[in-house]
């Protein structure tokens, strides 16, 4: 029987670390696991260990890995004071966190080596092994796992350092992949400070026992890929790509963006059985709960091969073969939009709001269906609507229009200066501290504009139109109608100030609140025209602002989007491609 045995900090974790020691050996000291001091209790840990001897492998790993952990985290120097306030611990980085990952499974496992077996590999390694030789196949780059194929031939099982080592570059390339494949190579807010998605890498030591006690272990490596129908259409239009089949009946670069479906099953949003995310982990890429790509109920019948594999930048038809420019552009389109895709939650949400803004439009999504779309204008070039994930917790109706400092300084103050009236007659009213003050009284200069604020009364013109919906986020943006209409008419609709303008804002609302106990579209309808309201959504409707340049449609072609913030080519610059 093997037995937890001591505690470390690592960092900001504490990180259990057990060894095989017979219960015998305790239960030969009197009262050891009886009401015990704490020192008491730590000698009789110490008198334990050394009197019992561990196989050398386990023994070579456990010195190994509690030397990691030792070196993370230094004593701390006394403080000054000691009155003084503990400063907050450090992250853990994700070397750390990997360490500490490890230092948990394989105590908990009395740091008996998993991946070998008398010196050699386990069947288990070699599949594991086999499937990261594949990570291309799901756009990352093999070679960053190759790590572990330095471990593959046979070890002396005399040589204990050398196995351990080989058990924990086995170790650190699974979790390397693990992390990689879920929350993806690069950190979004490195490409804009306005990608703000913050995905959630997995748990280490949960990614190694997940690994080793799957029935397919390349099956559970798989299920850290993100689990949606848009991603894995991607996945197949990159392997159509490399074998030289077609990928699209378009010619490469014609976008069908503003060709909106019509309402029906998502063709690349999120699908995803909640039983199999309930389930673990493992079973998130069997198909069984999550929509098959050929599923017809869902795509329709895929697009059989077409003589034409790609196009030229011209339009004109061309073979997708490595070495034209075609192969290589689109190739890039696809891997970068399956990093953004590792960049959102693992759950979207049941019920939910997707805002493609390259796409310029919303939908409402329940259980894998689109309820609802109606198209939106986003944030002009100068102005880009940021990407997150929050959920929509207020509508208010007849709202005000709270004037961006920005705004004020940029856009309006010449016009204030030049006529004192303007403000009025656009209906807007200035306030000192909270309390309205007469604007033409005031000698307008940005340093006034910064002092007060201006905002829009409720009423027609008003720029947020009727109603607006809210959710928390940094950037203060939210979807909200307009008196400008005439803009979704338009194909490339990036006008707005960042705000997301919503073109049928009442259907909205009613497809918004459908699952409301206590709200409806009807009664929204019925508040528009008086005061200012807020409505409480009983349970806040989680909404995603998403930026994807690629995207498969519902006829089964690769659709290739303006990049209309420029934001692809520095993500393929940190992707390396």
């Amino acid at each position: 029987m093997r037995v937890s045995f001591r505690t470390i900090l690592a960092g900001s974790a504490l990180v259990t670390l057990a060894v095989a020691v017979p219960v015998t050996t305790f239960a030969a000291m009197p009262g050891a696991f009886g009401v015990q001091s704490a020192g008491r209790t730590q000698d009789l840990i110490a008198a334990a260990i050394s009197t019992y001897s561990v196989d050398p492998v386990s023994a070579a790993l456990r010195r190994t890995i509690e030397g990691h952990i030792a070196a993370m985290a230094p004593p701390a120097a006394a403080p000054a004071d000691p009155a003084a306030a503990a400063p907050a611990p450090k992250p853990l980085s994700a070397s750390d966190a990997d360490w500490v990952g490890i230092a948990a499974f394989y105590s908990a496992r009395g740091y008996a080596p998993v991946w070998f077996a008398g010196g050699v590999p386990t069947a288990r390694t070699r599949a594991v092994a086999n499937r990261l030789a594949k990570a291309g196949e799901d756009g990352l780059d093999p070679a960053a796992y190759s790590v572990l194929d330095r471990s593959l031939q046979p070890i002396s099982p005399e040589d204990a350092d050398r196995l351990a080592r080989a058990e924990l570059r086995a170790a650190a390339a699974i979790l390397r992949y693990a992390r990689e494949a879920q929350t993806g190579r690069v950190k979004p807010s490195s490409v804009s400070p306005l990608d703000a998605e913050k995905p959630v890498p997995p748990d280490p030591a949960s990614v190694l026992a997940a690994v080793a006690d799957a029935r397919d272990p390349a099956v559970a490596l798989d299920s850290y890929n993100p689990p949606y129908l848009g991603f894995r259409q991607l996945r197949a239009k990159l392997a159509n790509l490399r074998a030289g089949l077609p990928v699209s009946s378009m010619p490469l670069g014609a976008s069908a963006a503003g060709k909106i479906p019509s309402v029906g099953r998502v063709p690349a949003l999120a699908v995803r059985d909640p039983a199999v995310a309930e389930r673990g982990p493992a079973l998130a890429s069997r198909g069984t709960g999550i929509v098959s790509d050929a599923d017809p109920q869902v795509t329709g019948s895929l697009p059989q091969p077409r003589p034409q594999a790609a196009a030229t930048e011209s339009g004109k038809s061309a073979t997708a073969t490595r070495d034209t420019a075609a192969y290589r552009q689109t190739e890039a389109a696809i891997l970068a939009n399956m990093e953004r895709w590792r960049w959102l939650p693992r759950d979207l949400g049941r019920f939910h709001v997707w805002v493609d803004i390259p796409g310029y439009d919303l939908a409402v999504v329940r259980d894998g269906e689109r309820t609802f779309h109606t198209r939106v204008v986003v944030g002009r070039d100068t102005n880009q609507t940021p990407t997150f994930s929050s959920a929509i917790n207020n509508i208010v109706v007849n709202p005000y229009w709270n004037v961006p400092v920005s705004i004020v300084t940029k856009e309006m103050l010449k016009q204030i200066k030049a006529n004192p009236g303007y403000l009025a007659k656009k209906n807007y009213e200035v306030l000192y501290k909270g309390q309205p003050v007469d604007p033409t009284r005031i000698v307008w200069n940005e340093n006034a504009a910064r002092a007060l604020s201006i905002r829009q009364k409720p009423g027609a013109g008003n720029a947020l139109g009727t109603v607006k919906f809210l959710f928390p986020n940094p950037f203060s943006v939210y979807l909200h109608d307009t008196p400008s209409k005439a803009l979704f008419a338009n194909d490339s609709r990036a006008d707005s100030h960042g705000c997301v303008r919503v073109q049928n804002p009442m259907a909205f609302a009613s497809a918004l609140l459908a699952e409301d106990p206590n709200l409806n579209g009807d009664k929204v309808k019925d508040l528009v025209g008086g005061k200012e309201r807020w409505l409480k959504i009983a349970t806040p409707v989680p909404v995603h602002l998403t930026y994807f340049t690629a995207m498969v449609t519902p006829n089964g072609d690769l659709d290739l989007r303006e990049d209309i913030y420029g934001r692809d080519a520095r993500l393929k610059a940190k992707l390396g491609l």
